[in-house]
């Protein structure tokens, strides 16, 4: 999987072997990167003019190709980024180090054992690109799963010395469910705790004190830029030619709005799971698939000529849908949430506007009992702010969302938290405001707390619903909920039901 940690693996392995730590049994380990063979495809080299080429130290490398009390380790880094790919079936075999081949066939070889005989290889890469090497090669074939859970702490330990914040980011990954998984990989984690640092000041600059952001809707975004830049820096590295995010997304928006469409009909679908078949139903690349956002899976009624797949993350899957309904709405006009009675309804009258798809996903959300559609809502109102649209620029054709559709929304949002409605819908609104930006109840549920003021009041069921949703996302205390103070009404314990289990005990 992309971003998962093969590469920083490999050069890991590589220092440690240096120090002296592991691998003690190499005298030599060559790394080759393939996206940087590509650029000798075309070549015919030698085993012996491959070596010189990236290790031009090595004049006298004969010696070591030839010794059987000398042993080296070759490492291939990243198969799957070959424009060649491996060809066993009609390369022919070679046995001198200086014979001039190429380099498919030079790879094929040393694989093979036929040059220098006495060396390991080891080669990474995604899944996908594993079926070009024949089984009867393999010895060994392990797979990096990312980080584990105390792995996650450890990263952001490692990276802030301030031992608070860095406690305060694991307790955010820990409470928001669609983050925690996605930390497995370490490039999210990296992109993660970049936009928590800045959010946590922030927050603090604006006396919010311990409360924790929870606008998740950037994160993703970011990370959507983030892999598509990763790749561009490699094709940079070939072509020499730079290109800037805007016209990097631009060229990329057939295929993420491909890839969307296919996200958002699974989710309405109420599926996961999608094949190869899908891919180019939906015209989307399986490349594009693998980037880092989905992952091949193992089904028992699958045949090896119709891989199936899933997103890395359900919550991935829910950010790609909200992104091709943003889009269809910004550069088409169109709402693909809509029902065929729906759109004849709406024709009459006026095009779909932002505020309105905001409603209709709110009423798939509430509709929806195992609450599929609850994450899929808050991405769709964060990609409404300009922060998101401002990094989403290439892959909008159309202007920014007007701010008073956004007024809008928020106000609608806080009218529902006065009606009758599930608690935990209650906090996927407030979830929405923060998505859009809103804290005013927040704002206004930490005064009154901090005044004292709830014990001598009854508060409304929006109140009640912000009390929960702060509680939810303040870090500190866990412990003991005492209630014993305050007047609470039937309605209001109710709506405070999703956050009692967070602590061990209550009064």
């Amino acid at each position: 999987m992309a971003g998962i940690g093969k590469t920083v693996y490999v050069e890991k392995l590589i220092h440690d072997w240096a120090a002296g730590s592991t691998l003690s049994e190499f005298d030599f380990i060559f790394l080759f990167s393939f996206c940087k063979l590509n650029m000798l495809s075309e070549r015919s080299l030698s085993l012996v003019q491959l070596l010189q080429h990236y290790y031009p130290h090595m004049e006298n490398c004969e010696k070591i190709l030839i010794s059987k009390s000398v042993k080296s380790l070759y490492i291939f880094d990243g198969l799957d980024e070959s424009i060649q790919g491996l060809d066993f079936e009609n390369q022919l075999a070679c046995f001198d180090e200086n014979e001039l081949i190429s380099l498919g066939s030079l790879l094929t070889n040393l694989i093979r054992g036929n040059l220098h005989s006495s060396a390991s290889v080891w080669i990474t890469t995604r899944p996908a690109a594993v079926g070009q090497i024949p089984l009867c090669y393999i010895d060994r074939l392990t797979e990096i799963k990312g980080f584990c859970e105390q792995q996650k702490k450890e990263f952001f330990h490692k990276k802030y010395e301030n031992r608070h914040l860095a406690e305060k980011m694991i307790a955010i990954v820990n409470k928001e469910q669609s983050l925690s998984p996605l930390c497995d990989m370490p490039i999210f984690c990296c992109v993660l705790s970049v936009i928590l640092e800045d959010a946590l000041e922030s927050f603090q600059y604006c006396g919010l004190g311990d409360y924790m952001p929870v606008a998740i809707t950037s994160v993703f975004t970011k990370f959507l830029v983030y892999v598509f830049s990763h790749q561009q820096q490699k094709c940079e590295y070939l072509t020499h030619k730079k290109q800037t995010i805007d016209v990097l997304l631009q060229s990329k928006q057939k295929a993420i709005i491909s890839l969307g469409k296919l996200a958002f009909d699974l989710l309405r679908g109420q599926t996961q799971t999608f094949y190869e078949k899908d891919l180019k139903l939906y015209n989307v690349d399986t490349s594009l698939a693998e980037s880092g956002f989905c992952k091949e899976i193992v089904v028992g009624n699958a045949s090896p000529s119709n891989k199936a797949f899933c997103f890395v993350d359900r919550s991935l899957q829910e950010y790609f849908a909200a992104l091709y309904v943003f889009l269809s709405l910004n550069n088409n006009k169109n709402n693909p949430l809509n029902t065929v009675a729906n759109s004849k309804t709406l024709r009459k009258h006026e095009k779909s506007t932002y505020s309105q798809v905001c409603k209709q996903a709110y009423k798939e959300a509430i509709k929806s009992s195992c609450g599929h559609f609850d994450l899929f809502l808050r991405f769709l109102c964060g990609l409404g702010t300009k922060q998101n649209q401002q990094m989403l620029k290439g892959l909008m054709t159309s202007c920014e969302i007007n701010r008073d559709d956004i007024t809008k929304i928020i106000q609608i949002f806080k009218k529902k938290l006065q009606e009758d409605i599930p608690p935990e819908k209650c906090i996927t609104i407030l979830q929405c405001l923060s998505e859009l930006e809103d804290y005013s109840l927040v704002k206004e549920t930490r005064k009154f707390v901090a005044a004292g003021t709830v014990t001598s009041r009854t508060l409304m069921p929006a109140e009640y619903s912000a009390l929960a949703f702060v509680l939810q996302m303040s870090y500190g205390d866990m412990e003991t909920l005492d209630l014993s103070q305050h007047k609470i009404s039937s309605v209001g314990l109710q709506r405070l039901v999703p956050v009692l289990h967070l602590f061990t005990s209550l009064k």
